[in-house]
């Protein structure tokens, strides 16, 4: 343990356990004075420790490291007239030590289901089917089920390594990757435009999406082979198109229809203004509602096809009143394409879905922010500035994601 500046920082395993003391009335604290209720001291470290509880676990690596990104570009640029560059380039970022929620250090392995079957994992380590498999006691006194008994560390229930401390600190599991090609259009001012459109065809992928401080949260199928968690980020938008402008109407005095008097007082001096964006949905997920490997595992759907998730619509285009987003018939598919039924994918094992699917993604995001305003000069000192805005200029509606669980 080092403590320094009011952090302390941990390596290795860290007890937290919770001290009570049946003696006291409901809804009150002893009296630390008196001392604390009956514990082992240390060195205490021993299967019976936290039995059956979590423990934490702070790997000398990623307590308290930074996360690091390393990013590289080059783009060409073309001055197409006097005030106006065009511009296209390429972008890269690749972040490692990520903060993440994706180890899972106490995850029983998942050889052991095909080696031993789901209902014997499940059992007891005392049943006769335990005792007829040849499959020993971790330790003296153990009574939990055969999959706890077979994780690395049988006393505890979980080892979370994001668990019972600060933000700051933690696992640093996470990776991702970013590539982008970037088109830009740059037109200075004249003739009363100016003008910024922007254009990003990119593809991010990664292996952690969140952190999850306090310990809730890990959704890693396989801790033995996280290459399968290698997926499109949940934040991954294929287009992005962004565009700003002001423009100053040719109207009123000084501008190319002049006017005098109250025409240009009421009809001159307007400019209008904007930022306009459409981008593309980012990629969703189903998940099975159920876990096939005991131990701790996570688990996915199995599919044949990424293509055909998506219920067909009743109308011309999706109603949330009489439509569903899922077709649920493309779930649950065994390899000859035929749907399995409940019992049969608790003993499928893993499903073989990545974790968002690269053909289904939350619609188009269409916005279009608009402002119109005019200034009025009464004096040198005294001005009058008139301004309308619209936010949402078309009032698209853009619905949240579904339920996107099989069995809900």
């Amino acid at each position: 343990v080092k403590t320094t500046g009011g952090s302390t920082h941990f390596q290795g395993l860290i007890l937290n356990s919770t001290y009570t003391n049946s003696a006291l009335p409901p809804y009150t604290y002893f009296n630390i004075d008196d001392g604390l209720p009956p514990w082992t001291p240390p060195p205490f470290r021993g299967p019976i420790t936290d039995l059956g509880g979590t423990t934490y676990f702070w790997q000398k690596t990623d307590s308290g490291r930074p996360p690091e990104f390393y990013t590289w570009n080059f783009d060409v640029q073309h001055q197409l007239q006097q005030n106006m560059v065009f511009t296209i380039g390429y972008t890269g970022t690749r972040g490692v030590h990520l903060s993440s929620f994706v180890l899972n250090f106490n995850q029983m392995d998942p050889k052991y289901f095909t080696q031993y079957g789901r209902d014997l994992l499940l059992a007891s380590i005392t049943s006769p089917a335990a005792q007829a498999a040849g499959i020993p006691l971790p330790y003296p006194g153990f009574t939990g089920t055969v999959n706890q008994a077979l994780k690395p560390f049988p006393q505890w229930g979980d080892i979370q390594t994001s668990g019972g401390q600060p933000s700051s600190i933690g696992e640093r599991a996470g990776n991702t990757s970013y590539h982008a090609m970037t088109i830009k259009l740059d037109k200075r001012y004249s003739s009363g435009l100016t003008l910024l459109s922007t254009y990003v065809l990119s593809k991010m992928l990664g292996d952690t999406d969140s952190t999850a401080i306090g310990g809730s949260g890990r959704i890693t199928m396989d801790h033995y082979n996280r290459r399968l968690e290698k997926a499109l980020s949940v934040d991954d938008q294929t287009h992005v198109f962004r565009e700003a402008f002001t423009y100053a109407l040719p109207i009123g005095r000084g501008r190319h229809f002049a006017l005098q008097g109250l025409a240009d007082r009421l009809l001159g001096g307007w400019g209008v203004a904007g930022f306009l964006e459409y981008s593309s949905g980012t990629p969703r997920s189903v998940g099975p509602g159920l876990t096939s490997v005991p131990g701790g595992a996570g688990n996915r759907v199995f599919i044949n096809s990424y293509s055909n998730w998506r219920a067909p619509v009743s109308g011309a285009k999706f109603d949330p009143f009489k439509d569903v987003w899922w077709n649920k018939a493309a779930f649950g598919l065994d390899a000859s394409g035929k749907q399995m039924t409940q019992t049969q994918l608790l003993y499928a094992g893993f499903g073989n879905a990545a974790r968002f699917n690269p053909q289904e993604r939350a619609p188009w995001w269409l916005n279009e922010n608009i402002t119109l305003s005019k200034s009025v000069d009464f004096t040198e000192r005294v001005r009058l500035t008139l301004r309308f805005e619209a936010f949402n200029l078309f009032n698209r509606v853009r619905m949240g994601g579904p339920d996107s669980t099989v069995t809900s």
